[in-house]
C-alpha cells in the first residue's frame, strides 16, 4: 500500500469483506500521540469499491452520523470526522467539470480539502465508495453560519417568541430549572413554555398579554416551589394586561 495524499500515491482497495478502510480509535494516550493531540490518518486519493460494508469506516462502527459543530475528539479515529452533504450536482462550463453544491457542518474557522468520487451506480445507503477519483476543493468553514445553526437546532427560531424570559441565575440556568420543574409545553391560552428551549414562551397566534404575564407568574411560582429559584425576569412588561 502507498501512504500519502499527493497525486499518483492512491491505491485500489476493493473485494474485502468489510470495509474497505478501517480507522479504529486509540484508547491509549502516549508521549507521541497525548489526550487532544491525536494525529488522524489521511485516506485520500484511492480508488476504492466493490468491498462488503463502507469505503472508509471510522471507529469500526458503520456510518457514523454527524453533528453540529463537530466537538469529537480523543480517541476517536480521525475525531469521528463529520462528512459533507451534497446537495446538487449540475455539469460544468468546461468538459470534464461540474458544479457541486452542499454543506459541512465541521468545526468553525477551519479549513478542510474535499475530495470528491464517481462511481458507476449510486450506493443505496447513501454512504457508498467512491471508484474514480473526480476532483479536490478546500472549503473554510464560518463561524458566524455555526453559530446560527446552532441556534436554530436549540432555540424556537421562526416561532413568535420575545426571546428570553429569564435572566440565568448564578451558576445555573432558568431554561434547565424550568424544564426540571416539568413546565416545558405547559400553556395558558394562546400562550406556551417553548418545547424546544424553556426559556421562552411562545405566543402561537392568539395569545394575550394576560395570558403571557400568568404565564411568567407561574412559571416564576412552580419553579420556586420545585426548585428554591425565585427567576428574575429579563423582558420588561408595560402598560397593563389587556
Amino acid at each position: 500500500m502507498v501512504l500519502g495524499d499527493a497525486a499518483g500515491e492512491g491505491n485500489t482497495i476493493a473485494f474485502n469483506g468489510g470495509a474497505g478502510v478501517a480507522v479504529k480509535p486509540t484508547s491509549i494516550a502516549t508521549v507521541d500521540f497525548p489526550a487532544g493531540k491525536f494525529v488522524t490518518a489521511a485516506v485520500r486519493r484511492n480508488s476504492i469499491y466493490s468491498n462488503g460494508g463502507l469505503g472508509i469506516d471510522l471507529n469500526g462502527e458503520g456510518v457514523t452520523p454527524n453533528d453540529a459543530g463537530d466537538p469529537d475528539a480523543f480517541p476517536f479515529a480521525n475525531n469521528s470526522q463529520n462528512f459533507p452533504i451534497i446537495t446538487s450536482v449540475a455539469t460544468g462550463p468546461a468538459l470534464g467539470t461540474a458544479n457541486i453544491q452542499g454543506t459541512l457542518n465541521s468545526k468553525p474557522n477551519t479549513a478542510y480539502t474535499l475530495d470528491f468520487f464517481t462511481s458507476a451506480a449510486c450506493d443505496p445507503s447513501g454512504n457508498g465508495e467512491g471508484a474514480r477519483l473526480f476532483g479536490s476543493a478546500g472549503v473554510n468553514t464560518d463561524a458566524i453560519k455555526e453559530l446560527l445553526d446552532k441556534r436554530r437546532e436549540t432555540q424556537p427560531i421562526g416561532e413568535w417568541s420575545c426571546g428570553s424570559v429569564f435572566t440565568n441565575p448564578q451558576g445555573d440556568h432558568a431554561a434547565r430549572l424550568i424544564e426540571a420543574s416539568g413546565l416545558k409545553g405547559f400553556r395558558i391560552g394562546g400562550a406556551s413554555v417553548s418545547e424546544k428551549h424553556a426559556n421562552f414562551i411562545i405566543n402561537h397566534g392568539e395569545a394575550s398579554a394576560a395570558d403571557i404575564e400568568a404565564l411568567i407568574q407561574r412559571v416564576q411560582k412552580t419553579v420556586a416551589e420545585k426548585q428554591g429559584v425565585q427567576l428574575q425576569t429579563e423582558v420588561r412588561v408595560v402598560g397593563e394586561p389587556a
